[in-house]
């Protein structure tokens, strides 16, 4: 980390280019904000929301077929596949299909293991 980057993280500044790896000139600069409740720092005021909304236990995304509660919209329509069945991701190796690429990428490493 260049001593110009390291001044900015202290002054409550990043640069999303950099945050990246990404080489640039002009990058523009965004505030971090930061949780009040722990460590967590986002440039993003909707991340910063959804973090918040953790905290406070809310979970405004239900799921119709169970109840279960999910405070970003992403994580339900990633719940509803369980439901349904439908497992878009597959093993390239055995052809194993999963709902989730987490789920997916702990299988591959399994493989590459053996």
């Amino acid at each position: 980390m260049t001593l110009d980057a390291h001044m900015r993280a202290h002054k409550g500044l990043a640069s999303a280019r950099q945050r990246h790896g990404l080489p640039g000139q002009g990058v523009k600069e965004r505030l971090l904000h930061q949780c009040s409740l722990c460590k967590y720092t986002t440039v993003y005021h909707s991340h910063m929301k959804d973090h918040q909304r953790a905290h406070a236990g809310e979970q405004p995304h239900q799921c119709n077929l169970c109840g279960k509660g999910f405070v970003q919209r992403s994580n339900l329509v990633k719940h509803l596949r369980t439901h349904v069945g439908n497992k878009p991701l597959y093993c390239h190796v055995c052809s194993m299909e999963f709902t989730n690429k987490g789920w997916l990428t702990r299988h591959i490493r399994a493989h590459d293991k053996k």
